[in-house]
């Protein structure tokens, strides 16, 4: 999948676990909201770029 597609289906899912009215500890949310993970905008990102932003967080 594509990055864009992965961004779309995930405010999908989004949409989705607002209109059931699920609960936020039942949510992936809970699951990743500790994690450091951001989103880049490509999957052609190099190390050079994970290192960089890396280093802005220590």
């Amino acid at each position: 999948l594509s990055p864009l597609t992965k961004v779309k289906l995930i405010n999908e899912l989004n949409a989705r676990e607002a209109e059931l009215g699920v609960q936020e500890a039942v949510s992936w949310h809970a699951e990743y909201k500790d994690s450091a993970w951001i989103f880049v905008g490509t999957s052609q990102a190099g190390p050079g770029l994970a290192v960089g932003l890396g280093g802005c967080w220590g």
